[in-house]
């Protein structure tokens, strides 16, 4: 089966990327421009805090993530929309070599 690890990893990403319309990623692209790695990703961050915290989705309801996750009476803090983006490609190495 291979490293338990892994496979609890990419089982993750393949629920974030269903739960990631590609509709973010165009809506970001097409509104902002960048100049290097340190711009883009504050500007992926801030975008990342808009679409979970204050945008309404039309096909949700007109709710944010944030609205959704507390109506369903989660206990999961919507802090978890808070995170950092990351560039997976700076890491893929690394996880590549521990998984095979």
């Amino acid at each position: 089966m291979g490293n338990p690890v892994c496979y609890n990893v990419f089982s993750s990403l393949k629920i974030i990327k269903r739960a990631s319309p590609r509709m973010v990623e165009d809506e970001f692209y097409d509104i902002e421009d960048y100049r290097n790695k340190t711009e883009f990703l504050a500007k992926a961050y801030a975008y990342q805090l808009y679409f979970n915290f204050k945008r309404k989705n039309r096909y949700k309801g007109g709710k944010t993530p944030v609205d959704i996750l507390k109506e369903n009476g989660s206990n999961v803090s919507p802090q978890v929309f808070n995170l950092l983006p990351v560039i997976l490609d700076d890491f893929v190495h690394d996880f590549i070599s521990t998984c095979l």
